[in-house]
């Protein structure tokens, strides 16, 4: 699966799929001695960002950050509150197409995280 970095910005969406903006650098990952750090870079009135299928260190991540906390199954380190999801959970969290408006209407179109 290709990797997919998506933010509330189309142009910085544009920039990231040109090559233009390291995402690995917006999203804030990188690795320590304690492991896998996701620290996102938030601009001024962003509440959101995604990351499916980041191939990191060997590893797939996949993450939502909503409003301060950090939705996902791995085991990362983040200055934010982690939210963990479980295998099989039915919770959904909207995430607008690229250059949409996010919805909690899971009957619209829109990524959804799971």
């Amino acid at each position: 699966n290709a990797q997919v970095f998506i933010t509330p910005d189309k142009d910085i969406n544009a920039k990231i799929e040109k090559g233009i903006i390291n995402p690995l650098e917006l999203f804030g990952i990188s690795k320590t001695d304690e492991g896998i750090v996701v620290s996102p870079k938030i601009e001024n009135g962003w509440t959101w960002l995604a990351a499916k299928d980041v191939q990191f260190n060997g590893k797939v991540l996949n993450f939502f950050f909503a409003d301060g906390r950090i939705y996902t199954k791995e085991n990362i380190r983040t200055q934010f509150r982690r939210v963990k999801f479980n295998e099989g959970s039915n919770e959904l969290i909207p995430v607008a197409k690229k250059g949409e408006e996010s919805t909690k209407d899971k009957n619209k179109p829109g990524i959804y995280y799971k």
